[in-house]
């Protein structure tokens, strides 16, 4: 994926915010994004939980991480 140049000044400022920074003054950004991340990702599998085409789904992504473990 292409990233326009905001993107990567963005990155740029974030590093620089990590490297001159404490863990104490970032941590709680990352932990919060981290965080929101896992909200939406509850939201959307219960949303497809909704539908019958959603069950489906749902369950042949249980038998691929299923055959995934046993080959681990």
């Amino acid at each position: 994926m292409i990233r326009d140049k905001s993107h990567m000044e963005q990155v740029q400022r974030w590093a620089e915010f990590v490297k001159n920074n404490s863990r104490d003054k970032w941590k709680p950004a990352v932990n919060d994004l981290i965080n929101s991340q896992y909200e939406i990702a509850a939201r959307f599998y219960k949303n497809l939980e909704k539908t019958e085409k959603g069950r489906e789904i749902l369950e042949r992504l249980k038998n691929e991480r299923t055959k995934v473990k046993k080959n681990l």
